[in-house]
């Protein structure tokens, strides 16, 4: 796999694809991930995040999180096993959209996926050994260069024997893998199996919604179409926190959010300044382009016959 910059130069080191909030768009829902190891558990994991709306965390992609601890950093590296508080933010508000109502739809589709081994985390069932043979092939094995606790933020691993032997960076170990003495890895972070063991014996519980808010102030950006009057919207919302889902318990069925038009006249009366339809495209992808370069400032409407689709915009692209 690889991407062409804008010098025409293919850069190889991309090992994973996925449109942003792509999720539930017949056009965008796929994700492309490489490899052929558990390192791509965490390129799959970090594809599908994108898929369901989140951005790199970091400061250049206009969030507070480090950028080099979670999954959704830009790199792959030590300890990255885990999902910022930026992430859930981004998922929590992909999932009040509506484009994300296909999520509540079972498939029709079977899958041949191994079926998880009950009560065992993965690095239960894959020792580091293997881990180490299958990212660097036979005779591989976990380093002894690095301590037992180490393995958990990054494996290494060692090919070949005495003057020809090396050492190489394999993955975060997974799950479970064994640390050290009653010790297992848990998060990145190297644990004992009795503090872990509370959180993955937990009873289940099953997330119930909590009762609906009064519905908000009409409110709207004021983007017209020729003369059309002003529309506004009025929300109300619930949340899954009654109690929330815990222990792989179900999260709530049905919509968090419901909403009202309303007449937006007067509101927008007062405006300094009307949007037009096609100034609140090129303001989109003006702001678009800004952390996209590959992106023109112009361009359309989504084109849909869905309502909940109104507001989309597809930016051109460059050449």
């Amino acid at each position: 796999m690889y991407v062409v910059d804008e010098s025409g130069r293919r850069k190889r080191h991309v090992v994973g694809l996925a449109p942003v909030s792509g999720m539930c768009n017949p056009l965008n829902s796929c994700t492309i991930s490489e490899g052929t190891s558990f390192q791509t558990v965490l390129v799959a994991a970090h594809e599908m995040g994108h898929s369901l709306g989140m951005e790199h965390d970091g400061h250049q992609d206009g969030n507070h999180c480090d950028s080099d601890t979670y999954v959704m950093s830009p790199t792959l590296g030590a300890g990255k096993t885990t999902w910022s508080a930026c992430s859930r933010q981004y998922l929590e508000k992909f999932l009040r959209s509506p484009q994300a109502s296909c999520l509540q739809v079972p498939s029709p589709y079977t899958t041949d996926l191994l079926e998880p081994t009950p009560e065992k985390l993965p690095g239960q069932v894959y020792d580091a050994d293997y881990q180490c043979t299958l990212r660097y092939g036979d005779g591989s094995r976990r380093s002894n260069l690095q301590t037992s606790e180490e393995i958990c933020r990054m494996l290494r691993c060692d090919t070949g024997y005495g003057s020809k032997g090396v050492s190489f960076a394999a993955h975060p170990a997974l799950e479970g893998t064994s640390c050290g003495r009653d010790k297992w890895c848990q998060g990145g972070m190297c644990v004992h199996m009795q503090r872990a063991a509370g959180t993955l014996r937990g009873r289940v519980i099953d997330g119930g919604w909590s009762a609906w808010s009064a519905y908000s102030p009409c409110s709207s950006d004021c983007v017209a179409r020729g003369s059309s009057p002003a529309v506004g919207i009025m929300v109300s919302t619930r949340r899954c926190d009654n109690p929330r889902p815990q222990n792989g318990g179900r999260f709530c069925v049905g919509k968090d959010r419901r909403v009202l038009t309303c007449d937006a006249s007067r509101i927008c009366s007062l405006s300094t300044r009307k949007l037009m339809l096609d100034e609140f495209i090129s303001d989109t992808c003006r702001q678009a382009s800004a952390r996209d370069n590959t992106l023109e400032v112009t361009g359309t409407q989504f084109p849909s016959q869905e309502n909940s689709h109104s507001c989309y915009v597809w930016c051109h692209k460059r050449g």
